[in-house]
């Protein structure tokens, strides 16, 4: 993989950081939302995908500002097609990650514009919790994977965010769904699927720094309250060699205690 002049100019004042994976250079600069608590997640699901992009035409349903449209596109897709119905989002991605090979397009998912079977591969991450037409989304990715095709989709558990509330408790989800349910509805649109849960092989920095000192309880409290995210994840760098907040390599797929997953993880056959 080759760093681009952009995107060297775009992020000067991050490091570049060097992702060994079966031998070939795969994750140039991280953006500013790489200190972003969630980041890690973020970019695991696109990491978990790479085995089934290489030489694909890829759409990335729900792709935001468009930096997992690229990463899958450095990474051995022959063509990636990043949609999302934000078109601010769109513009971004247009403009730090556009390039050929790689288009971004604004597109309702329930009702997108492309011909039956274009694609080989289709992921969509965690985009069910922001809809309530969740089945007209399946149908639509169903409909443009060829024959072929594969399908990797991601969504919240349920059963781990909400399971005290009969709404979702996360203010910006409309809908969740638990481990039965999730099945019930890819059954629907896919012949043969494999879901499975991401898991975490941390909770967070807090385990760095836990102690039964009282005093030194109340700092590490301050310290998770006060200190800015990009800056806790320096410390904990430089003085325990990991990032407060996991990163991309520590998050595993397991078949084992799915149901109690924070995120489910299905790869779909039609």
């Amino acid at each position: 993989m080759t760093l681009h002049d952009d995107e060297l100019a775009f992020w000067p004042q991050y490091t570049a950081v060097i992702i060994l994976d079966m031998g070939e250079l795969k994750l140039g600069h991280h953006p500013p939302d790489a200190e972003e608590p969630w980041w890690g997640e973020y970019l695991s699901q696109y990491k978990q995908t790479l085995r089934h992009v290489r030489g694909a035409r890829v759409l990335d349903i729900g792709c935001g500002q468009g930096y997992g449209s690229r990463f899958l596109f450095d990474n051995g897709a022959v063509e990636v097609v990043g949609v999302d119905f934000n078109s601010a989002d769109i513009l971004k991605a247009q403009e730090h990650h556009g390039r050929e090979g790689v288009a971004f397009v604004v597109e309702d998912a329930k009702k997108l514009s492309f011909a039956d079977g274009s694609f080989d591969v289709i992921t969509c991450f965690q985009l069910f919790e922001s809809t309530v037409s969740t089945d007209q989304v399946l149908a639509q990715i169903a409909r443009l994977l060829n024959p072929q095709g594969i399908a990797i989709i991601s969504t919240v558990n349920r059963k781990r965010f909400s399971q005290l509330t009969e709404a979702p408790a996360e203010p910006n989800h409309m809908q969740e769904f638990d481990h039965s349910e999730l099945k019930r509805l890819l059954k629907i649109h896919f012949n043969t699927f494999d879901l499975q849960g991401l898991f975490c092989t941390r909770l967070s920095g807090t385990n760095l720094l836990s102690t039964e000192s009282t005093a030194l309880e109340f700092l590490r409290q301050q310290f998770e309250s006060r200190v800015p995210w990009g800056l806790k994840n320096s410390l904990t760098r430089k003085i325990f060699g990991v990032s407060y907040y996991p990163d991309e390599n520590e998050y595993v797929l397991r078949s084992m205690g799915v149901d109690e997953a924070p995120l489910f993880f299905a790869t779909c056959r039609k």
